[in-house]
């Protein structure tokens, strides 16, 4: 798990990239937080149903 951070405000701070990027890591299922090949991971990503990051380069 990763920590995340301590925001102040919900409308900027909770779209801050390095909590929305641990927010989202930590929702992933753990046989896929554990992936150590890469093509694997992103298979397993593009599949999963956690929570999408709302951050505009995500969706790129």
């Amino acid at each position: 798990m990763i920590e995340v951070p301590t925001v102040r405000t919900t409308g900027y701070g909770q779209n801050f990239f390095r909590f929305e990027a641990a927010r989202v890591w930590n929702s992933l299922p753990p046989d896929v937080r554990r992936q150590d090949n890469y093509n694997k991971f992103r298979r397993l990503i593009r599949t999963c149903t956690a929570p999408k990051c709302k951050r505009s380069l995500c969706r790129l």
